[in-house]
This record gives C-alpha cells, sequence and structure tokens, in this order.
C-alpha cells in the first residue's frame, strides 16, 4: 500500500515536472514567435541614423539566444565623414537596452575598405538630447591594416560624446595598450626596415578634430620611444591630416653602434631627438635637428 502510494506521488511530479517543461518550451516559442525583433532593429537604426547623420543597411540578420541580434555585412554610409569608409560591419545587439532606453551594447566586427584593414571589439552606444556618447572598455582587440603595414593586438578603455551629424564636433579620451606591434616599411613616410614593439602604451584626448597624445611609450627590439606632447588634426581626406609630435629615441644593441658612428654630437648616452610635423602624407623628419628624406 506505501509503496503504491510512493509511485503515485512520484508520477504526479513527474507529471508537474513535464508539464513545466513543455509550458517553459511553449512559453519561449511564443515569446521568440512575438517578440518585436524588427522594431528593436528599426529602433537602433533609426536612433543610429538620428544622431549621426550615416545611412545604415543590415543587410542580413539571425536571432539569437537568449535575446541577442546579429546583423551581416551592414553597409554604413557618412557622407559627413569622409575620413574613413566601412566596408562591411557584423554586429551583436543587446535587444532590451535597444527597446528599453535606446542603449545599444554591440559587439563588432568592421572591415575597413580605404584602409584594408578590419577591428573588432565592443562598444555601447548611449544618444543623448544633445548628440550620443559612447564608450569602450576592450581586450585582446585584433587591429590589422593591411594595406598600411600595420597590425597588432589592442587594450582600450575610455569614451566619448559629439553633437550633431559630425563627429569631429565631440571630446573624449582613452587608454590604450598595444602589444605584439608590427610596422612595415611601406607605413613610414621615410625609407626604413620594419619595427617590432612588444608594447606601446599612451594617453589620448579628443576633442573638435585634434587628437592629443600623452604619456606615451614604445618599447621594442632595437629602441624605446617616449614623448608627453603631440597632437594630430584631423582633415579630410585623413592623408591631409597634421601631426606634430616630438619623440626621444634610446636606440637598444646594434643600432646604438651604428647611431654613435653616423649621427653627429650623438654620444650613445643621451636620448635622440626625432621630431615630426606636417600633413601625414610628407611630414617634415628632423633627427637631432637634421632633416631626413621622406622618399
Amino acid at each position: 500500500m506505501k509503496q503504491m502510494q510512493t509511485n503515485t506521488t512520484q508520477n504526479k511530479w513527474l507529471l508537474r515536472l513535464g508539464y513545466l517543461f513543455f509550458g517553459a518550451i511553449a512559453f519561449l516559442i511564443f515569446f521568440y514567435a512575438t517578440f518585436p525583433f524588427y522594431l528593436a532593429q528599426k529602433k537602433m537604426v533609426l536612433a543610429f541614423e538620428t544622431e549621426t547623420g550615416c545611412q545604415v543597411d543590415p543587410k542580413d540578420q539571425t536571432v539569437l539566444i537568449p535575446l541577442r541580434l546579429r546583423w551581416h555585412n551592414v553597409k554604413v554610409l557618412c557622407p559627413s565623414v569622409a575620413l574613413v569608409t566601412l566596408e562591411s560591419i557584423n554586429a551583436d545587439l543587446a535587444l532590451l537596452p535597444i527597446l528599453l532606453k535606446r542603449t545599444g551594447e554591440i559587439d563588432f566586427k568592421i572591415k575597413i575598405a580605404e584602409q584594408g584593414g578590419e577591428i573588432s571589439g565592443t562598444i555601447i552606444i548611449d544618444p543623448t538630447p544633445a548628440g550620443i556618447a559612447f564608450s569602450i572598455k576592450k581586450q585582446g582587440i585584433g587591429v590589422h591594416f593591411n594595406h598600411r603595414g600595420f597590425s597588432g593586438i589592442l587594450d582600450i578603455k575610455g569614451g566619448g560624446s559629439w553633437v550633431g551629424y559630425d563627429p569631429s564636433q565631440g571630446a573624449g579620451g582613452f587608454d590604450f595598450n598595444l602589444k605584439e606591434a608590427h610596422i612595415k616599411n611601406q607605413a613610414m613616410p621615410w625609407p626604413m626596415n620594419d619595427i617590432f614593439f612588444a608594447n606601446i602604451h599612451g594617453k589620448v584626448a579628443y576633442e573638435n578634430g585634434v587628437l592629443l597624445m600623452g604619456d606615451f611609450s614604445a618599447d621594442g627590439e632595437n629602441a624605446t620611444l617616449t614623448t608627453n606632447s603631440g597632437s594630430l588634426i584631423l582633415h579630410e581626406p585623413f592623408s591631409e591630416s597634421f601631426v606634430s609630435i616630438t619623440l626621444k629615441v634610446s636606440p637598444k644593441g646594434q643600432l646604438k653602434q651604428v647611431a654613435a658612428l653616423l649621427i653627429p654630437g650623438y654620444s650613445a648616452v643621451e636620448p635622440l631627438t626625432l621630431a615630426i610635423t606636417g600633413a601625414l602624407t610628407s611630414p617634415k623628419v628632423l633627427l637631432n635637428g637634421r632633416r631626413l628624406p621622406t622618399s
């Protein structure tokens, strides 16, 4: 008798668990069948286009569990900003923040057409009454600009905001650390061999189209570079942007011996002074006050 009661109790619990399981499955099916994914996408696109003046065209989309939307091959056209042409973006969007408060959390992979490169990471976009604000904190971003001869692994933290349609009319700041940096000779405005840096660290402030460098250091196989000031004034096209920076260069190993032989007045004790000023396409480069050829 007791065994029959026990079996009956077990069967009741199994039946309840079965109802609960199938109820949960039915709820999920209903939820994903009725959730306004199209509305979330439309709201995100509208917010982005309104605040930036860019046109966004997501070609394909996929729904991800638990509640994310994946865009494939997103085309972005920004007529007011010709500095960079975005070839395509693959993005994962967190939907609830977009629907409830228009905050977009985006995991992105961007292919940049003109530079022939790719950047991936996570960014949080928060439209404001005056414009748009964003923040980013990411480790291990792969940065590859193959056509420009530059690659590395980037850790970055910071954010900023801009008003209206022009990102150049904004302000922000970033701390960054770049590991395994490889700069090929094609990226240099003057003839030289490829450069490798184990670690590059710096701080960048941005305001109204001007990038200000602070506390910069780069540790490489052949030299260490440092500076506490520098600037880049953005122009269109980007190649015509104006750079002004003075670096202290401490050669290492063989390079130190070669520098002592070839550079007049260099004692191999004090660091060299490398000054770069002018448009990115043809800057004036001075090494200890002597101009270097840039072509």
